[in-house]
């Protein structure tokens, strides 16, 4: 049996945020090399060089342990000779890479003794992101030190003691488990990097963004735009085996040029939904902030098709209507046939189209995205268009006391998908609501330490806490797991999630079942009452109306992770007590024997 793990999804209407399942990090060390290393050992691939320029930031994402992972990598800040202003530069850089902010910042410590010069340099880098940096703050180190430093200890009592020790035992789910814990201890919430964006004028920022040449890679393959954007940088940055949904941000400089390249190699793939075009288009806005120069499209080998035509326009069209004004075609390989269809597409693009030979040369490459840039005035493309198909964090704030977190419970993964869709799907634009809707794997199907992190998990991520639980069941007579199911969410859940449970009876049909089984109205009401049919063709309005009517009666209340640690609590409490009263009964059990075998035994003496 496949193993169901917990989903999350986040819509505003019909659209999805990201950012609250991501968990952004932030790498600031001494040493390239190090920095790639650990960067590495977290994300389990060959992401980060070790041969890497010192002074670029790097931004690299993947998925562990169903976690958006976000590695923003510094290996220049603390070394100790480079400028106040490169400080400054470069922080500035690592909060708009983790926007909104990172969960946590990892100090790389330098394998000599730590002087009061490293100290006041790592200070005042931390103090440059936020004077709470040090709640966010973990130090790790890949050797163990030859000798005790008071400087050290100093810096890691600042960090709440917090110290990964990177051993050759270590293993990546360790490491990253240490900073999943890091961003419990803060209850989910990134560091407010605020004071650090001050730091940086309108003009400062307008300077630098000036001097940035921003290029998107849109592809149909990994290793294709691989090649490419290794090709521009003159240096192995992206790899050909990264997973193809992933959107990849380097920069390198190139001809006094501060060039960065953003490469999504899926999004002119024809099999994926306009639910990903749409959240890949904004990860790729959002990279290339405030718009990117040039967007460059590579070609498939074979003959471009009217489906690759559609598809070709719509992701493009996501970004601008003006985007063809910013679009180049690049192709690997010369084409074995004319193409009608490739034509067309290179004639959209101002006849814009770039073959990549053996003898072509990075610089005549970069060149020519150099005259596409001044053909439209050093202007980069205006995507508010695309931006305002989604939830920026700037609205996340304004709607922050108004959001719904909603869980998705039960035994059957097939229903709970279809209800997830359906709500992500159809859900009214009318309602003024940010919706997070998060899938709990069955709890039957798990060990009992899994079951905790799993249901711990699943309440973390609805951060401050779970509104309503849709659990599940089939319009139908319920079967041994239905029922092991509901006895394990009141098990875990405790009568504590009766207030904040709503039972969703799934029906196949449009007929709705006049009288529900006596099995059925009885699990109705152990979990507080509430139950709502749900079928092919019922308005996901209508359930929206019966969850909003459940937070009016629950005015607003939620069920948090402090109330699950709570529920367990009371459930050790109570055990406790059971095991006193029959230690208790035992004990007396026990002197009653012994008293009877002294009474036959005086009886018997005499």
């Amino acid at each position: 049996m496949k193993k169901e793990t917990s989903r999350e999804h986040n819509i505003n209407m019909s659209t999805t945020d990201t950012t609250v399942s991501d968990l952004r990090i932030v790498l600031l060390g001494w040493s390239v090399s190090e920095n790639s290393h650990v960067g590495n050992f977290i994300l389990g691939r060959a992401a980060f060089h070790s041969e890497a320029p010192p002074d670029v930031v790097e931004r690299v994402t993947g998925r562990l342990k169903d976690r958006h992972v976000i590695i923003i990598n510094s290996p220049q800040l603390l070394q100790t000779n480079i400028s106040d202003h490169q400080i400054t530069q470069t922080v500035r850089e690592c909060v708009h890479l983790s926007d909104p902010g990172p969960h946590v910042i990892v100090l790389l410590l330098k394998h000599e003794a730590c002087s009061a010069e490293d100290q006041e340099r790592m200070e005042k880098v931390l103090l440059s992101f936020s004077e709470r940096v040090y709640q966010h703050t973990m130090l790790l180190s890949t050797r163990e030190p030859t000798e005790t430093n008071d400087i050290l200890q100093k810096i890691i009592q600042k960090c709440a003691n917090r110290h990964f020790s990177l051993q050759t035992s270590s293993s990546s789910r360790d490491l990253l488990q240490t900073l999943e814990d890091i961003e419990k201890m803060n209850d989910g919430q990134h560091l407010d990097c605020a004071e650090a964006s001050q730091h940086f004028t309108v003009e400062e920022q307008d300077k630098q963004k000036l001097s940035d040449l921003r290029i998107v890679l849109l592809g149909w393959s990994v290793s294709e735009n691989s090649h490419v954007g290794n090709f521009i940088l003159g240096r192995a940055a992206f790899h050909s085996e990264a997973p193809p949904d992933v959107v990849e941000r380097v920069a390198g400089r190139l001809k006094d040029r501060h060039v960065i390249i953003i490469n999504s190699p899926q999004l002119l793939q024809t099999n994926i939904s306009d639910h990903q075009i749409t959240q890949t288009v904004r990860e790729c806005v959002h990279l290339s902030d405030p718009g990117p120069h040039v967007i460059v499209l590579l070609l498939k080998h074979e003959p471009c098709s009217a489906e690759d035509q559609e598809c070709v326009e719509k992701v493009l069209l996501s970004f601008s209507e003006r985007v063809f004004q910013h679009t180049m075609v690049l192709s690997t390989r010369e084409p074995t046939e004319t193409s009608d269809i490739l034509q067309k597409i290179i004639q959209k693009c101002a006849n814009r189209h770039f073959s990549l030979q053996t003898s072509s040369s990075p610089a005549d490459l970069l060149q020519t995205l150099e005259d596409i840039e001044k053909m439209n005035d050093g202007r980069h493309l205006d995507c508010a268009e695309a931006s305002q198909h989604f939830t920026v964090e700037k609205q996340d704030k304004q709607m922050e006391g108004v959001k719904l977190n909603l869980v998705v419970c039960g035994s059957d993964a097939t229903l709970k998908s279809s209800i997830s869709e359906q709500i992500l799907q159809q859900t009214d634009r009318r309602l003024d609501r940010q919706i997070s809707l998060v899938e709990l794997p069955a709890l039957i199907r798990l060990s009992e330490e899994e079951v905790m992190r799993q249901t711990l998990r699943c309440v973390s991520l609805c951060h401050p806490g779970v509104h309503v639980f849709l659990l599940i069941i089939p319009d139908a007579p319920l079967n041994n797991e239905d029922k092991a199911e509901m006895e394990e969410i009141q098990r875990i859940f405790s009568s504590r999630i009766n207030k904040h449970i709503m039972i969703l009876i799934m029906q196949n049909s449009e007929r709705q079942t006049a009288e529900l089984s006596e099995e059925t109205q009885f699990v109705i009401q152990s979990f507080g009452g509430r139950r709502h049919f749900f079928g092919p063709k019922t308005q996901v309005s209508t359930l929206m109306e019966n969850i909003e009517q459940m937070l009016e009666e629950n005015r607003g209340e939620f069920f948090s992770t402090v109330t699950l640690l709570e529920a367990q609590m009371e459930k050790l409490l109570k055990y406790e007590e059971m095991m006193k009263k029959s230690h208790s009964i035992e004990t007396h059990l026990l002197a009653q024997g012994n008293k009877q075998k002294i009474s036959l035994g005086l009886k018997v003496w005499s």
